[in-house]
């Protein structure tokens, strides 16, 4: 089972571990024997005469030298370090399982987030309520599922110390939620060539963060803002009109670099042979919603590409039916309901039954599939947005010089006015970052053409 929400006093709920004097309690035992019978050699009092003379004293001599970095590194260290990983793996495989439970639950109930209606400029998907950043992946996708399931109507979330350093406090019997993090560095102390620490100017060892060998995964509970007392909380910035949302969308879908088709018929899929996307006439969606979102759906697809992303379920999917080609749908279900919040447009639906029990099949054999379609979803988004980004700042530079040239100044300038100062030069806007490309990626399922289609009547609630 996962640990409690919140911990006992003195425990820490920001990460997987306990205090430093719970973590490092073994090595203290060691030192100084801690009363369980070991003097401070590390060897057992009632067998000290057992023992040659002076092997306990080199014993301690020798780990002094090994905490000094003067000596091989003790086997238990390594055996430690693997603990930790073994017990960092355990609370990830609690987490995916949970994570997954949760979510095949909420498919059965028709709760999932990207199976219910949300309307323009309602906001579910949680960020930080100091920083203001977005949770993103797996842990958007989770805090927003808790925040349904127990009514929250603020997106905002905390960590428990994070909360406490506010002036706030979690209110007592509150759960906290699990969202997962990955470690790349870790913070030790500083040595010098000799192997000796790094002092500063106060006498205190100088700690330094360095790259670990393998990234560790850690497990942290978070609180939404309904669930504290005390803290002086900014209200919620109101969502702009619904028509700039919208008119961003529109922005999107020309700046995808996607072809898009509208065809009479019922029919709205991506060829991944002609590279395009079709849809209906805008006439046959029962609202501009309806239209916005399954152009989202459909351009998640295309961002699957070779040359784009070059997401496998895309790729290497075997056809309707398929499990790939339901994990792929569930990618592209999930981008479009982020990016339809992330424009303020809002998130109409298509799916019914169609897809629940591929969807809930392939969590049962993978519990880890949920969050690594999230992550998935949280891609398609983020490349769809830049390229949002991108073209509204191109529309910016193309704007036409309106400025006279040289020649029609000198005719209109007053003779008796003294010259101005000749105009400061205009900086260039700096170019936008380009998404690295692969085409020599390109694989045998490209060539052959297959399509993505979605079926069904384009204003029912299923297909």
């Amino acid at each position: 089972m996962l640990r409690p929400a919140i911990s006992p006093p003195g425990r820490d709920t920001e990460g997987i571990g306990g205090t430093d004097d719970e973590r490092n309690g073994w090595e203290g035992r060691q030192r100084a024997g801690a009363g369980s019978g070991h003097d401070a050699g590390g060897v057992r009092r009632r067998d000290r005469r057992a023992v040659p003379h002076g092997t306990a004293h080199r014993g301690a001599v020798a780990r002094r030298a090994r905490r000094l970095g003067r000596g091989p590194r003790r086997r238990g260290r390594r055996h430690r370090g693997g603990a930790v990983m073994a017990k960092a793996r355990e609370r990830a495989d609690e987490y995916h399982a949970q994570f997954a439970e949760r979510i095949i639950q909420a498919l059965k109930e028709g709760a999932a987030p990207w199976q219910k209606p949300w309307k323009p400029g309602e906001r579910i998907l949680p960020h930080n309520f100091q920083s203001g950043r977005d949770y993103r992946g797996g842990n958007a996708l989770y805090l927003a599922l808790n925040g349904l399931e127990r009514g929250y109507a603020d997106p905002r979330w905390g960590g428990y110390r994070q909360i406490q350093e506010a002036g706030g406090h979690v209110r007592k019997g509150e759960k906290g939620t699990p969202i997962m993090y990955v470690e790349w560095r870790q913070r030790r102390t500083a040595r010098d060539e000799s192997g000796n620490p790094v002092l500063d100017d106060e006498g205190r060892k100088k700690l330094e963060w360095v790259q670990r060998d393998r990234p560790l995964v850690k497990v942290q509970y978070v609180f939404n803002m309904e669930q504290t007392e005390g803290l002086k909380l900014r209200s919620l910035q109101a969502a702009g009109p619904e028509w700039e949302g919208h008119e961003r969308a529109e922005a999107l879908i020309r700046g995808s670099g996607v072809r898009v088709d509208h065809v009479a018929g019922d029919r709205a899929y991506y060829s991944m042979k002609d590279d395009r996307v079709v849809l209906p006439e805008r006439g046959q969606f029962a609202s501009q919603s309806a239209y916005t979102h399954t152009a989202l759906h459909e351009l998640g697809h295309a961002t699957g590409h070779p040359e784009r992303l070059n997401r496998p379920t895309l790729v290497k999917h075997g056809g309707f039916g398929s499990e790939a080609y339901a994990r792929e749908e569930l990618r592209a279900e999930i981008a479009a309901m982020m990016t339809g919040e992330r424009l303020g447009v809002g998130h109409e639906p298509r799916h019914g039954t169609a897809y629940v029990a591929s969807w809930i099949k392939a969590l049962e054999n993978d519990p880890k599939e949920i969050r690594a379609a999230a992550v998935d979803a949280q891609r398609i988004s983020d490349w769809l947005l830049t390229r949002e980004r991108e073209r509204s700042q191109s529309e910016d530079r193309v704007q036409p010089d309106r400025r006279d040239d040289g020649a029609d100044r000198k005719i209109e300038r007053d003779p008796d006015r003294p010259l101005t100062e000749p105009e400061p030069a205009r900086l260039s806007q700096p170019q936008p970052p380009e998404v690295p490309r692969d085409p020599g990626r390109r694989t045998a399922a490209f060539k052959s053409g297959l399509e993505i289609p979605d079926r069904g009547a384009i204003s029912g609630p299923s297909r």
